[in-house]
């Protein structure tokens, strides 16, 4: 109900009635403004107190945070300051919809009521009439922590007046007037050294200083931390056995020391050192840093706070794995992230992250969390594990129906009824938790991967139905038939090491079933250990960090190692295909030629081969989780095989035998892929490339004065590019590198050859307006081209584009075109524009079936014409006088 008021008041407050526009304000104009405004003021208050009452649903809310408030506010970048904690003793700034959150996220119950005390109207530098409301706040209720509040202080709203759109909206709501640039010092200034060093890693305020140097930002400078070596000049006397500083000297009552040791040596210390300059490189730098998207600061033992990522609202990828941070309440407004990991570190409550709901990738393993219901509000969550902690009720993921990946190893849960309808499920982890019952996995048919070692079964019956079974792992149960996984045409392996199958049943299942490897005792793994070469032996314990004769259970922790790199006299990879839960494996300068063994690393999500003899990618085709590759110095010239990985992103291949077809073949499969592999080309390149070009780049994607191959091979990745007018560009011969580009926009430019457009069969937008183009020629076989802008060109003849029939938008107008017949055959054209030209009929266009815009004025086309036109196609909008 409260919803539904708040719907009908909104209609109520944006449907009446605005003056129209006026270049000043009457008295009267301002007295309804006002009138408006404070509507809207009351509007505001009720969607707070909807906010903070706590018998309002989630769901409801998020709508305001993510629609509703726009009703008032002009976009998400509002700022509003802080005012929800009293104790706050410094003021920060926070986007609207993160204010909101908080609201929820700070409070049980409350109440806000807002007193107005003025509506002042004023005028901005730009000249233009806005409102500035002065109130008096007041918030009464309790705290999630259960603390009262009551207090009141004076808040300024301020409202920027349409007249044009008649729209009043907030752009600003504040207790003092907000300072983005002194906000943006005050964060860096309060972060932790450790996240200066991470979050300014890489970005230059002039030539060797870096912004992870800056470790204060003042008025007028910063100060850098800089190592000094300090003189340490001392003296000990030596007493017997005991060693005693030179002020103690009394206490030997006279008598002389045995020996008297002289120390002259240096120390080194941090120490700040000053610098006086602009501060503008720096608030420059900053604000890019505020807008990266993904930080990686697993394993920093140095980082204990998210607290400098409140500032990151493009956040999309987080893993603070392996850190002290023990509170995720920073983040809770980040709500673009996708990836997130707070493995193994110290965090106790996930609740806080209810509306981070496009999370897609969650690790929460190793930590001290019993409550998951946040999970259900991750509709688009793929992967989720929760290993090791104290999740007993798993209730809150049957609303994640889009999940492939599950891991409840560890875990306290014994009824797997919530996941009955998670019908994209691939891998499911269940090892080492009392599930005694699987009856409810019966209608997991794309289940590919199944862990239940350590767990209570005893029947497998249940998983007869699941044909896409690849592997599983029921070691460690009282199973004792394998019959219900007969026949199962995918089935490759199973584990049942110390179940209760015997070795005469595994023998009969593996005859009839000739491609299943039935692991089921721990003899079968001392065996392969055994027959190991022994170089291959210490590669293991060395990097498992075992002792030299492993136990059983240190085997087991050798083939589920994470991370290998083998040496360079490797010659076979054979024992790798054993480590099935291996993630990282550097076969770099070895003399494996080879890729066979790496089939079922289905883990696997790097593989480095660089300086090795591979040639052949065929057995990674299987690898779904692989995401880098380095094939570098290889003889590796198909990719063909990686066409299924989609979760792959990175490939490096300098100095392979990959051509450019082999590439793009790749990348029009895998549009997120990137490929390096023609640096020393693309550094010729950029190299050749003048000024104005390079500045177009740098405005798509940043990157630095000299690029790293990566960005060089991002530039050329560009899908889009826009041509400000003011970079003046008279060839497009920059372009022949990319391969990929979707739309192009150069207008008002010095253009006269569209020859390097010919092979980018890619191009779907291209506009060359104002340039000094005569000849379409080249764009012939750009069969993908669905908007074409050739408006005050030279062009005259529309012949070359008679095959371009997926056109839906044509721009001829100012040019010297005067027959359309080339068109005759645009089945798809829907806006058409020949304004200003010579043509004479439209004939040719009474059959384009899809035709519904068409501007026809200053023309040669006679009226009867365009009224014959419209009678034959009455449903076309034609502007023509």
């Amino acid at each position: 109900m409260k919803m539904k008021r708040h719907l009908i008041f909104s209609i109520l407050l944006f449907s009446s009635f605005f003056l129209k526009a006026q270049a000043s304000l009457s008295d009267k104009d301002i007295k309804e403004y006002e009138s408006q405004i404070h509507q809207m003021v009351e509007y505001l208050q009720e969607t707070l107190n909807f906010i903070g009452d706590p018998n309002n649903f989630v769901h409801e809310k998020d709508i305001i945070f993510k629609e509703s408030y726009s009703k008032i506010f002009r976009d998400e970048n509002v700022q509003v300051e802080d005012d929800l904690d009293e104790n706050r003793g410094t003021s920060i700034n926070k986007d609207v919809q993160s204010y909101l959150k908080d609201i929820d996220f700070f409070f049980d119950n409350v109440k806000f009521t807002f007193e107005i005390q003025s509506v002042t109207p004023q005028i901005n530098e730009a000249g233009e009439t806005f409102f500035k409301v002065a109130m008096v706040r007041t918030i009464a209720g309790n705290t999630i922590t259960g603390d009262a509040v009551n207090n009141s202080k004076p808040r300024f709203l301020e409202i920027n007046l349409d007249s044009y759109k008649k729209e009043l909206k907030i752009v600003s709501f504040y207790t003092t007037k907000p300072n983005a640039e002194e906000e943006l010092y005050n964060w860096w200034n309060s972060m932790s050294l450790a996240w200066k060093q991470y979050l300014g890693k890489g970005y230059f305020i002039v030539d060797e200083v870096e912004m992870s140097d800056v470790n204060n930002i003042l008025a007028d400078g910063y100060t850098l931390l800089t190592k000094r070596e300090f003189a340490l000049k001392d003296s000990f006397m030596i007493v017997g056995n005991d060693t005693m500083s030179m002020d103690r000297i009394d206490e030997l009552f006279g008598h002389q020391p045995d020996t008297v040791i002289f120390i002259n040596d240096t120390v080194s210390r941090w120490v700040d050192d000053t610098i006086k300059t602009s501060l503008s490189p720096i608030y420059e730098i900053l604000n890019q840093i505020t807008k990266i998207t993904e930080v990686n600061v697993a394993g920093n033992e140095d980082i204990t706070t998210l607290e400098p990522l409140t500032e990151l609202s493009e956040l999309r990828s987080l893993n603070c794995s392996d850190t002290k941070v023990n509170d995720i309440n920073p983040i809770r407004n980040l709500n673009k992230i996708k990836d997130l990991n707070i493995s193994n570190t110290d965090v106790k409550d996930i609740s806080n992250l209810k509306y981070a709901n496009v999370v897609q990738d969650f690790k929460a393993d190793n930590i001290d969390i019993d409550d998951i219901t946040v999970v259900s509000f991750f509709k688009d969550l793929n992967n989720l594990s929760l290993a090791n902690t104290k999740v007993s009720d798993i209730t809150p993921v049957s609303n994640c129906v889009n999940m492939t990946s599950l891991n409840l190893s560890g875990t306290q849960i014994t009824n797997l009824s919530p996941l009955n309808n998670l019908l994209k499920l691939y891998d499911l982890d269940l090892s080492n938790t009392p599930v005694s019952d699987i009856s409810s996995l019966q209608n997991l048919v794309n289940l590919h991967f199944l862990n239940v070692e350590g767990t209570r079964i005893t029947d497998l019956s249940p998983l007869k139905s699941l044909e896409r079974l690849n592997e599983i792992n029921f070691s460690n149960t009282e199973v004792a038939d394998l019959m219900p996984l007969d026949n199962m045409s995918r089935l490759t392996k199973i584990y049942c090491d110390n179940a209760l199958v015997d070795k005469a049943m595994a023998d009969k299942f593996m005859r009839s079933n000739p491609n299943v490897l039935v692991i089921y005792e721990t003899l079968a793994l001392e065996a392969w250990w055994n027959e190991l070469p022994s170089f291959w032996k210490d590669l293991l314990i060395t990097q498992a960090m075992t002792s030299k004769r492993p136990t059983k259970e240190e085997l087991h922790s050798i083939i589920n190692i994470k991370n290998l790199k083998v040496g360079h006299f490797i010659q076979d990879a054979e024992p790798v295909s054993r480590l099935t839960n291996i993630e990282f494996l550097d076969l770099s300068d070895s003399k494996i030629d080879d890729l066979s063994p790496l089939y079922g690393l289905h883990n696997l999500k790097s593989l480095n081969v660089r300086n090795t003899e591979v040639s052949d990618l065929t057995p990674l085709s299987n690898l779904k989780n692989l995401k880098e590759l380095n094939i570098e110095n290889t003889n590796v010239k198909s990719l063909q095989a990686l066409h299924e990985l989609s979760n792959i992103s990175k490939i490096y291949a300098d100095g392979s035998k990959l051509t450019q077809d082999e590439v793009v073949a790749l990348k029009r499969k895998q549009r997120q892929l990137t490929v390096i592999y023609q640096t020393d080309d693309l550094r010729l390149w950029w190299g050749n490339l003048d000024m104005a070009w390079r500045e177009i780049f740098n405005s798509h994607l940043t990157c630095n004065s000299n690029p790293t191959a990566e960005q060089l091979q991002s530039i050329v990745d560009l899908e889009e590019i826009v041509v400000d007018p003011n970079n003046v560009v008279y060839s497009l011969e920059s372009l022949q590198q990319m391969s990929f580009l979707r739309k192009l926009i150069i207008n008002n430019n010095q253009i006269h050859d569209l020859t390097p457009l010919s092979d980018k069969d890619l191009l779907e937008v291209l506009s060359v307006s104002g340039n000094p183009v005569d000849d379409i020629t080249p764009l012939s076989n750009l069969l993908l081209l669905k908007n074409l802008n050739v408006e005050n060109t030279q062009v005259s003849d529309l012949t070359p584009i008679t095959n371009l029939k997926n056109i839906k938008v044509l721009n001829i107008g100012g040019t010297s075109v005067r027959n359309l017949k080339p068109l005759a055959g645009f089945e798809h054209l829907e806006d058409l524009s020949i304004v200003n030209t010579y043509v004479k009929s439209v004939v040719p266009l009474e059959n384009l079936p899809s035709l519904k815009h068409l501007k026809a004025y200053k023309t040669k086309i006679k009226n009867k014409n365009i009224e014959l036109l419209k009678f034959k196609k009455p449903d076309l909008n034609v502007i023509y006088y």
